[in-house]
């Protein structure tokens, strides 16, 4: 006599996946295990790689790699357009693209809020803050003209005082001490 199924083992394995898959797909959730905890979500202060992924993707940045194009290129993604570079390479312009809003959220009055070049100022003064102590530093540190004198201020002083130029709301510029 044949049995209806063809094993005890296929009858646990299908009702293992009509019990666990019902609750799973409504869900919608997507579950990536990682080694280790990240360090942090602040990406002025993270330094491993799991907390690079996880920040990579929660916060938008000026640019992004297209790695479908062959040479894989440098693309605008929050700027609006390619850098303008002035005075022999030291001059870098960005401007950043309208109409790109935060979602509404209680410390911006509970109302959407567009992004600026402001807030790319404010989050490379986090960099330099001596306080926050970002792994990131170095790659500033003596390469921005007027840089120097804030950031040993600052260190001195153990506040804050670095500025950085953002002409209006929707352009940044910075030089480098030297061309490229």
């Amino acid at each position: 006599m044949r049995l209806p199924w063809p094993s005890p083992f296929a009858a646990i394995l299908v009702a293992g996946v009509v019990l666990f898959a019902a609750p799973l797909q409504a869900q919608k959730t997507l579950r990536v295990a990682f080694p280790i905890a990240e360090n942090g979500l602040d990406p002025q202060v993270i330094y491993d790689e799991y907390s690079a992924k996880v920040c990579n993707v929660i916060f938008d940045t000026l640019y992004m790699y297209d790695y479908f194009a062959r040479p894989v290129k440098l693309v605008p993604n929050t700027a609006d357009g390619m850098p303008v570079v002035s005075d022999g390479g030291r001059t870098f312009t960005v401007k950043v693209k309208p109409g790109i809003f935060f979602a509404s959220h209680p410390a911006f009055g509970g109302k959407k809020r567009e992004l600026t070049a402001h807030d790319y100022v404010y989050s490379m003064k986090r960099i330099f803050d001596p306080k926050i102590r970002s792994y990131y530093l170095y790659l500033f540190e003596n390469r921005l003209v007027g840089l120097d004198a804030p950031l040993a201020e600052a260190r001195k002083s153990g506040s804050s005082t670095t500025t950085l130029p953002s002409k209006g709301c929707a352009r940044w510029t910075s030089t480098r001490s030297r061309s490229a």
